[in-house]
């Protein structure tokens, strides 16, 4: 298997290219620069058309812009162009046709994208791209110039609209351009077609009347536009950036290729009764919780009906909804579920409202039973929506009456109280509780100012919460939902959503940077849908944290309605929706349809959960709320199923068996397992196998599991499959807890995902070993993600690396297993691990020694033979790895395996979405 090469593509980045000619004939105005990111890859293309009154044309007015846009993946082409009055705008137009036509031509060559082209315009520089879009066969633009641009960012654009009543005395339109009967040819948007282009108009406060009559222009049209002011063109170039960076981001959202492609399926709603749900009403579903292998629902009290309010539990994916608990009628909803901390114990919890509007405090006890907690009146008579577990406490954060942060405390579940005097109280409205690098912050709003962070400090026993700074540098933004990210460099951030305007901070306490507006969403949907914009609702409790099923990135799951014109409807539909986003800051959408009539409308998504069965694999997850029909409120509850989720690529081990382990690889339409074990004797040895996973059951080709060693032919070094030490593998996956493969007594409560590999070795018997995914670190693959199998190609063959890196930041550890033949040709493998820092990891290479598949289980010995240097770069699918090796086979004279700044290709598939 290893005899087979990858040849990866990789384009060399480079910093920029400059004053390039676009035409054979250009003369010394007509030239671009070229600035390009510093990862390989085809990236989307942003064209920079400058101008000011359409004499002043200066390419490198593109400043700092161009930095923004590279760091955010845009490869960036600045245009120069001539100037009038030696060229009038006819020709200007023409050179900006003949400049696109250039740029696309070359753009693979730069490593660019010639099919997803964004245009940035300043100033007169926007009336020559109105110009061309409007009328693109004048100027000689072919149709697949003009179908390769996917969006316009306008920067205090001049002249799109040159009718007569705007010539004022000192007007910047050139003399040469006030014909006043021939205005509207000059005018874009007189002549501009119906288009989807997205928009970003930007401007200071002082054009704000001609601008906003443009953007009303341009929605009439059919284009999504989104407008940024300024109160000053110096404000307005201070934060373009930001905004830009912000904008980018939404502008491809989509539904990516693994999570957010769901296969979505009713679980429950209220009234209607399944094999797996008894049918019970209920006004909605206000909490979910994953734990220990059950999933809770909180359901609320049906009005209409005077149903209770209940917990229901699913104790597997194959179960039906039982009642773990039924409220008292005083009960109307169910806000939290959770677990609380206590000094010596954590206990199952619940926040529930009242029939005052208020709320209750419920804790299960040893024999499950429920019983309610005594609460300070201020928090009887508030709504508690954010609950946060710390190691000694709990926190919990509400609104209502007397909005404020309050602590239970208590050593054990018969102490358990909630300290009357709230820690801080305010006359506004909570987004939330976070813990982030050892603090704990809060956002919330003062009725008469802006939403703000405040960081909760203990002294002498005193707690004090201090603010920090703002959430949001718009006036007047309102935070709604917050939670604490950790980004791929290992640095913490808080990430709030602003409700109606949608707008996605970053904020870095204590760092004395204002908030980064992270992404619009409000002009994502309206790209996404076509449409001119509709209120967002978020829910407190719709921000979660959670890893990506095949990837371990961690991820941001942000749940919120956003109303939806659907076709030709003239009134607009309730959608809930999922925004996913990826620790890298890049964004994507999945929206919860209605699927039950147009009287069925789904709100905001109250809660949301992984699925918490270890036989899913993290492949389903839960989104529950409310939704209105005409007979009032009703609780629904979805699930998406990852029907095209894969499984989960890398090191797979038994608990059981420490030492062995499964190296499980994607190769094209093949999967690839190197089994890595020892012989009899104890020393380590490999095999490998590829085949294929139908109905989550691999088993191998013809080949067997095979065992390769390396023979003497015609005076050289081959390899050659032993067929008499060659066996059979299964790998059957996707067992839940409780499988029979897995009823070892080895405690797996923690597992990704489980598996039974059954090995069968010739002239042996069968073995069958209840496997899991090795976990090193937490969420992430590092800060270069190198992960798969690796060789050197044709040239030096026969040999191989697995990687596997794991974490985030400072936290990644590098681990690596070498796949090679000892001087007498028996194939050996040594195993190490260490810090990966920029990409860059030194790890101390280990021999072990154990016992064979069949042998009784013995205590390993690990021997140090060498080292190994890695120099990995690049994005996730166009990494690029160099390596060093030094490994000194013990107890074989002359076994050596050395190699020496060695570039190697992947030979498995990159697991990037």
């Amino acid at each position: 298997m290893l005899l087979v090469l990858a040849c990866l593509p990789s384009l060399a980045a480079a910093d920029q290219l400059a004053d390039l000619a676009y035409s054979e004939q250009a003369g010394p105005d007509q030239t671009l620069d070229v600035y390009r990111p510093d990862t390989p890859g085809m990236h989307p293309m942003v064209v920079y058309v400058p101008g000011q009154d359409w004499q002043q044309i200066n390419k490198r007015h593109i400043g700092n812009r161009a930095l923004t846009l590279t760091s955010a993946g845009h490869l960036v082409v600045a245009l120069n162009y001539r100037a009038q009055p030696q060229a009038d705008w006819r020709e200007q137009t023409a050179d900006l046709a003949m400049a696109l036509t250039f740029v696309r031509a070359r753009a693979e060559i730069w490593g660019g994208d010639p099919n997803q082209i964004l245009l940035l315009a300043d100033g007169s520089g926007a009336h020559l791209v109105g110009s061309l879009l409007a009328k693109p066969a004048e100027f000689a633009l072919e149709s697949a110039d003009l179908n390769a641009i996917r969006g316009l960012m306008l920067s205090e654009p001049q002249g799109m609209n040159q009718e007569p009543t705007v010539w004022q005395p000192g007007s910047n339109v050139p003399a040469a351009m006030r014909d006043a009967a021939t205005w509207q040819q000059r005018s874009p948007v007189q002549q501009l077609a119906s288009h989807d282009w997205p928009v970003l108009l930007s401007y200071p406060a002082t054009d704000a009347p001609a601008n906003r009559d443009l953007a009303s222009r341009l929605q009439n049209l059919g284009m999504a536009v989104t407008e940024v002011q300024a109160e000053t063109e110096a404000a307005l170039a201070d934060r373009e950036r930001e905004w830009m960076a912000a904008w980018l981001k939404a502008l491809p959202i989509g539904r990516v290729q693994r999570f957010e492609t769901m296969n979505l399926g009713t679980v429950l709603e209220s009234g209607r009764q399944t094999p797996t749900f008894e049918g019970w009403q209920a006004d909605g579903v206000g909490a979910l919780f994953a734990d220990r292998g059950m999933l809770y629902a909180g359901l609320d009290g049906a009005v209409s009906s005077r149903g209770p309010s209940r917990i229901l539990v699913l104790r597997g994916s194959s179960q039906s909804w039982q009642e773990a608990f039924r409220f008292p009628d005083s009960v109307r909803n169910v806000q939290w579920i959770g677990r609380v901390t206590l000094a010596s114990q954590s206990v199952l919890a619940a926040m529930v409202g009242s029939d005052a509007d208020g709320s209750m405090l419920w804790v299960q006890q040893a024999d499950r039973n429920w019983v309610s907690v005594p609460l300070p009146w201020d928090l009887a008579q508030s709504r508690v929506h954010s609950v946060l577990p710390l190691q000694q406490d709990t926190l919990l954060m509400a609104d209502g009456r007397s909005g404020g942060i309050w602590r239970i405390e208590g050593d054990r579940l018969g102490t358990i109280k909630v300290v009357a005097q709230a820690e801080v109280n305010f006359n506004g409205r909570g987004a939330g509780l976070a813990s982030l690098n050892g603090q704990v912050y809060a956002a919330w709003r003062y009725a008469s100012v802006g939403s703000r962070v405040y960081v909760r400090q203990v002294s002498d026993g005193a707690v004090s919460w201090r603010y920090v700074g703002d959430t949001d540098t718009e006036v007047g933004s309102e935070a709604a939902a917050m939670a604490a990210i950790t980004d791929d460099a290992g640095g913490g951030s808080l990430l709030i959503a602003h409700t109606v305007t949608g707008r996605i901070t970053r904020v870095r306490p204590g760092s004395g940077e204002r908030p980064v507006l992270e992404f619009e969403l409000e002009a994502a949907m309206r790209r996404q849908f076509n449409d001119q914009g509709q209120p967002l609702t978020f829910m407190n409790t719709g921000v979660q944290t959670a890893l990506h099923p095949e990837t371990n990135e961690r991820l941001t799951i942000i749940g919120f309605r956003r109303p939806v014109i659907a076709g030709n409807a003239a009134d607009p539909t309730l959608y809930s929706h999922v925004l996913i986003r990826q620790s890298g800051g890049s964004y994507s959408l999945r929206s919860l349809a209605p699927d039950t009539g147009a009287a069925w409308q789904r709100g905001a998504i109250a809660a949301m959960a992984p699925s918490p069965f270890v036989e899913d694999q993290g492949r389903r997850w839960f989104f529950a709320g409310a939704g209105a029909t005409e007979s009032g409120n009703q609780a629904w509850l979805d699930q998406g199923a990852l029907q095209q989720a894969q499984v989960k690529r890398g090191p797979w081990w038994n608990r059981a068996q420490s030492g062995h382990g499964f190296d499980i690889q994607k190769i094209g339409n093949q999967w690839a397992v190197l089994f890595y074990s020892f012989a009899s004797d104890g020393q380590p040895q490999w095999w490998s196998a590829l085949g294929s996973i139908t109905n989550g059951q691999f088993v191998n080709n013809q080949n067997g599991l095979m065992f390769t060693e390396q023979v003497l032919r015609d005076g050289n070094l081959v390899s050659s499959i032993n067929t008499e030490r060659t066996g059979q593998l299964q790998i059957r996956f996707g067992l839940g807890a409780g499988d029979a493969a897995c009823a070892d007594g080895v405690n797996r409560a923690d597992a990704l995902a489980l598996a039974e590999a059954e090995i069968t070795m010739p002239g042996q018997a069968t073995r069958r070993w209840c496997i899991e995914p090795m976990q090193i670190r937490g969420a992430g693959n590092g800060a270069v993600d190198n992960n798969g199998i690796w060789t050197a190609g044709l040239l030096d063959s026969g040999w191989g690396v697995s990687l596997f890196a794991q974490g985030l930041g400072a936290e990644t550890t590098q681990g690596a297993i070498v796949y090679y033949f000892d001087g007498a040709g028996q194939p050996r493998w040594a195993l190490g691990s260490g810090v990966q820092a920029d990409g860059r990891a030194t790890l101390s290479m280990l021999n072990v020694l154990n016992g064979c598949p069949t042998c009784a289980s013995v205590q390993p010995q690990y021997r140090a033979i060498g080292q190994m240097d890695l120099q990995s770069s690049g994005a996730c699918g166009e990494v690029s790895l160099r390596t060093s090796m030094d490994l000194r086979y013990p107890g074989l004279e002359g076994s050596l395996f050395v190699r020496n700044n060695l570039s190697l290709q992947r030979l498995s598939d990159a697991a990037c979405y």
